[in-house]
Formats: structure tokens, sequence, C-alpha cells
């Protein structure tokens, strides 16, 4: 056998307990038939139908109240109100801690139009949306970078904001302390697989973190926690997916798909692709992409992700799968490319007209560019 295949033989060996020891007694479920979702107003957000009834559920009928829950990334509340919501079926009333920058941008115009410029606060509009559903709610504004934490124990810590290793790892180190054993990390984009880094971060802590809840129908993956997180203040480096192997990669990635059920297995694989391209592995990547048995909304998802930034770094993948980017007219990068392409075909036809002016006055005047 050569020895990257025994490489990687050996590490899928030596993962299989810590990543994919919980291959179950985790719930798989979109929880629609637990609660009902009629008394919560409607908030603009990204989440769909089945996170917001996990979350319901989630926080009124599967919590101890033993400590602290915690949201970390919130928009406008779309979320957090489906959580108020589990709250307020509670005795104990416990406060809800929302982090976010509360900072409008011109992207959140995409999803809702308000009438905010960029760099104003919406932090009052979100306290609207919630304090509707549950007054016990808690702001704290500001980047992920300079966030603290008391030290008060956490039961629930709801993750949305930290999709890539700097502020997953900021996250950790502050929140992870004070998570109790039996708590939970629920993270919003586990499965979404351009946000690759969570499932490689996560995995290295199997040894304390075990698959509990998968939301199905969505990217919401909910982890229990089995003895202390501590990470410390420092990253450990094997956290980081880009010292990751080739052969690492391949094995790790096996790992961490196989405990999963097949719907939920299929919204994450392609972050393995993206991985590999982010080494360098390209080809491979391309081939992987190629292999792809998407299905209609899968096809949708890839397509949607064409237009967005995700395109010009992995522009090889979306090739793979035939797709390109449309022209977007608010976009720097493409007026620059328009301009260059009609400079390009201004000066294709000024040549053109040239030579055919010398073709007809030639046919007319046999001779004459010679003379």
């Amino acid at each position: 056998m050569p020895q990257g295949m025994q490489e990687a033989q050996g590490t899928q060996e030596s993962l299989s307990e810590s990543v994919g020891r919980v291959a179950q007694g985790f719930e798989f479920s979109d929880f629609r038939a637990r609660v009902t979702l009629d008394d919560v107003p409607e908030v603009p957000g990204m989440i769909a139908q089945p996170t917001q009834a996990y979350y319901k559920w989630l926080t009124s009928e599967s919590l101890a109240g033993r400590g602290a829950v915690v949201e970390i990334g919130t928009f406008l509340g779309r979320s957090t109100v489906h959580l108020a919501a589990g709250l307020r079926l509670r005795r104990d009333e416990p406060v809800l801690h929302c982090f976010d920058r509360f900072v409008w941008r011109p992207e959140h115009a995409d999803t809702v139009a308000l009438p905010l410029q960029a760099g104003e606060s919406f932090e009052a509009i979100f306290l609207d949306n919630v304090r509707a559903v549950y007054p016990n709610v808690r702001t704290h504004a500001g980047e992920i970078r300079d966030i603290a934490w008391s030290g008060e124990p956490i039961e629930l810590l709801v993750l949305d904001a930290p999709k890539q290793l700097p502020d997953l790892s900021t996250v950790l180190s502050v929140f992870g302390p004070s998570l109790l054993e039996g708590g939970r990390i629920v993270l919003e984009d586990f499965l979404y697989f351009p946000a690759y880094p969570i499932a490689c971060v996560l995995s290295r802590l199997g040894d304390v973190l075990a698959y509990e809840h998968v939301v199905d129908r969505s990217h919401t993956v909910a982890l229990r926690v089995e003895a202390p997180l501590a990470c410390g203040d420092a990253q450990p480096l094997d956290w980081d997916p880009s010292r990751w192997s080739p052969a690492e990669v391949r094995a790790r990635w096996d790992a961490i798909l196989e405990p999963l059920p097949e719907p939920a297995r299929r919204r994450l694989a392609p972050g393995r692709w993206l991985h590999l391209h982010d080494l360098g592995a390209v080809d491979e990547a391309c081939a992987g992409v190629r292999g792809l048995d998407l299905n209609r909304d899968e096809q949708a998802l890839w397509e949607r992700l064409a237009q967005t930034h995700l395109h010009d770094r992995y522009a090889p993948l979306f090739a793979a799968l035939g797709l390109r980017r449309r022209f977007d007219p608010r976009r720097p990068k493409d007026r620059t490319r328009a301009r260059r392409e009609l400079r390009r075909a201004w000066r294709r036809a000024y040549l053109g007209s040239r030579r055919f002016g010398r073709r007809m006055l030639d046919a007319i005047q046999p001779g004459s560019q010679g003379s």
C-alpha cells in the first residue's frame, strides 16, 4: 500500500473514536411536530422553520435551568424570538444574553429594507422585536474579537456569527470554560459547507463534545458538552484547517461525516472539496465536485453561491459544475472587467473595420495598398 494511503488509513482508525464515537444516540428530526409557531412574530432573517421549531422546543422543554442562555450573532432576532418563545413558557425566566455588532451594513439590505445608513445601530429594532415576546433579554454590542463573559455558568450557547477559525476560537476560549457538563453548543451553520472550518475545529474536540441533535432540512447541529471545555487563550495549532495535510483531510473528513444521517451528510460533504481546494489540491477538489450527485435543492444552492463572493475564491469548483457568476453592475470587479472587455471589443471592432476598408479599397483599385 502506498505511504499516503497507509497514512490516511491509520489516521482514519485513530479518529473513529474521537470524532465519530457518537454514531448512534443523537436525534435527527425537523422538530416541527413538537411545537406550534403561530404565536411567534415574523422577523426578517435566514433560519427556516425546522430550526425555528427546534429553538422553541429546546428552550421550553429541554433545558434543566442550570445556567445562562447565550446567543452570538442575532441580526434582527429571527432566531432569538424563537429561543425567547420557548423561554417564555418556563417558570424560571432566565436572562437571554444576545451578542452582535448591531451595526447596519449595506449587504443587510439584501435581506430586509430598513431606513438605516451603513454604520448605524439596529440594536433598538432588535430589542423591539424580541421584547415583544420575552422581556428578559440583555444585549452585548461589539466585535467578536472584543467579546467578554462574566464567568456565569452557561447551559446553552447558540452560535451563528462565528463561521471561520479566528472568531470560532475566540468564542470557544471565552465561553468554553463556562459551559456546564450536559450543556449544549448549537451551531446554526455546522452543515453549511462554505463554513467548513466549523466542522473541522469541532472535530478536534471529539473527546468533550458529542452530536446530540441534528435538525433536518437545515444546517443546524447541537453538540452535548461531556467534559469541561477549557480551550485557553491560544488556539491549538491543529485546529487550523490550513495546516492539515491532504491525507489528514481525507481521513478526518470521513470521520466527521460518518456519524451523520444521510441528508445531513450530503449538506456538509462538499466542504471536503472546498478544504482541499484551499490547501492547493485544486484538481482533486474539482474532480470531487464533478462527482457530486446533486439533487434539485443542492443544485439550486450551488447556483445561488455562484452569484456571491464565493465564486471568486472557488472559481475552479464552480466551473467544474458549469456555473459562472452573472454580471453585477454594483460590484467593482464586474465594472472593471466590463470596462476592460469593452475596450477589447472596441479595439477588435476598430482593427476589423480598418482591415475591411483595406480589402474594399483593394477590390476597387487593385494594388492601391502597395502604392
